[in-house]
């Protein structure tokens, strides 16, 4: 499998690019199933796009994947194409892919003009899974000298959240089942403890070419930042974000908020502060207390254990952290006033 992070990256910009966590959280989901799995962001390493074109054209990758983003979406899809010319070089079938918000809220648009087999919508580690197993099912059952693509029908045989167009060119859309939180705290928290993430690599350029631009009035950048993800499935419906309607447009049926719980999130910080030195964190949550009694609770524990933590000299006292809030999250009510 090869999973692309499409190029959305300009040096005119403030942007300090990272690895992409939803691509490595696929490519760790399967490598733990014994699928391979080469991830190439076209923003770190596009230098590196020949080669996959090549080893392509040779048969390797049955599945290309790509993340395609609003941002650049032509030259995404003219990679696609790139990839397209590779694969009708090898006798080996490929099934092009495609996932993330942009696939998930416009794909019948992109299944057309990527010419892609399926799109995969909402969290997809099961999906590519189940989908990578359909196809070794398949390939042990081929003939040589069959036809070179695969029947749609038995791609996507026992597959939710996936959108594509079958046989007789019909839209299909499943959408996924509601994600529990068991499942989030798999996915966000104990698969994530054996996950290896380049940071290492991505810091290195971030220093030869972003830290002037970046460090800016009284601002101070700091190169060794890690990212980590803690709630799911935001409710609020704010109107610059599309994460409140990516998620529930992907399922069934709208779920509840979901959260690690502070313990969690605790480890989570030792964990990359240990392994790679982090000293800044940027929590990815939309809205990290999550406005409730028991996110702000879940919140003032997390503060506590940092707190014990710097105290202890287990984190260092100069680490940092950014998260993203709603000031109603800190808005109290008293003899019918509001206050922060």
């Amino acid at each position: 499998v090869l999973l692309m992070m499409s190029f959305s990256y300009s040096d005119d910009t403030f942007v300090a690019i990272s690895p992409p966590p939803g691509i490595h959280w696929l490519r760790h989901h399967l490598n733990k199933n014994n699928y391979h799995c080469d991830v190439l962001d076209l923003d770190f390493e596009g230098d590196r796009l020949n080669e996959s074109l090549e080893l392509t054209s040779k048969g390797f990758y049955q599945v290309i994947g790509i993340n395609i983003t609003h941002y650049n979406m032509e030259n995404g899809l003219k990679t696609i194409w790139e990839f397209h010319k590779a694969a009708d070089q090898s006798r080996t079938p490929a099934v092009f892919i495609a996932g993330g918000q942009e696939a998930t809220m416009n794909y019948e648009q992109l299944l057309k003009a990527g010419k892609l087999d399926m799109i995969l919508t909402g969290f997809s580690e099961k999906t590519l899974l189940k989908l990578c197993q359909n196809i070794s099912l398949v390939s042990s059952k081929r003939k040589v000298g069959k036809d070179k693509r695969y029947s749609i029908e038995d791609l996507s045989a026992g597959l939710n959240g996936i959108a594509y167009f079958d046989e007789e060119g019909r839209k299909i859309y499943r959408p996924s089942l509601p994600l529990t939180n068991e499942e989030f705290r798999e996915l966000a928290y104990t698969n994530i403890l054996d996950l290896d993430l380049p940071y290492f690599e991505y810091w290195e350029k971030t220093r030869k070419t972003t830290v002037d631009n970046m460090t800016f009035s009284r601002n101070v950048f700091v190169v060794e930042t890690s990212r980590i993800y803690t709630t799911s499935h935001c409710p609020r419906r704010c109107g610059f974000c599309s994460s409140q309607t990516f998620l529930p447009y992907s399922q069934s049926k709208k779920s509840k908020i979901i959260m690690l719980s502070a313990v969690e999130v605790h480890d989570l910080i030792l964990r990359d502060v240990k392994k790679y030195g982090a000293k800044h964190f940027v929590i990815g949550d939309d809205d990290f207390p999550v406005g409730s009694k028991v996110g702000l609770e879940r919140l003032s524990k997390i503060c506590d254990l940092i707190m014990e933590s710097k105290l202890s000299g287990e984190l260092p006292d100069t680490l940092t952290f950014y998260m993203q809030a709603r000031i109603a999250d800190f808005i109290l009510r008293e003899k019918k006033q509001r206050f922060v």
